[in-house]
């Protein structure tokens, strides 16, 4: 890796996104070592030349995932279904609610609205 703004790259791992994330020594950080995310389709030629090496083996094998970033990506994934979910459900009770607070809500409507405000509770207290 011949780069005039790298002093050395380490660490390389692989991270959810597909991409690999390294650590990188640049002529700028004062002997420390910064995270870089490498990636095929960088817009800065140094980026893509990062993800070749890396992936070529020139730092060292790429570790894999860990369990922990899996375990964190796949609690992001369920909280943003939840997050799609309660947005759907307050689209239906808003109209609901409005007609309850106006007192012109029918019987059939209030079953509705109750049930959708306990779908919501119990998603609620899921998270």
């Amino acid at each position: 890796m011949e780069h005039e703004h790298i002093i050395s790259v380490k660490n390389p791992r692989r991270n959810m996104n597909g991409t690999i994330d390294v650590d990188v020594k640049w002529t700028h950080s004062h002997d420390e070592y910064w995270p870089f995310t490498a990636s095929p389709n960088d817009a800065e030629p140094h980026g893509r030349e990062i993800y070749t090496c890396a992936v070529e083996g020139e730092f060292g094998e790429i570790a894999d995932v860990s369990e922990e970033q899996r375990n964190a990506a796949a609690h992001q994934m369920r909280k943003q279904a939840v997050d799609v979910k309660l947005a759907e459900l307050e689209l239906e009770i808003q109209p609901l609610r409005d007609e309850a607070l106006a007192g012109v809500i029918s019987d059939s409507d209030k079953k509705v609205f109750a049930r959708l405000v306990r779908q919501r509770k119990k998603l609620t207290d899921s998270m």
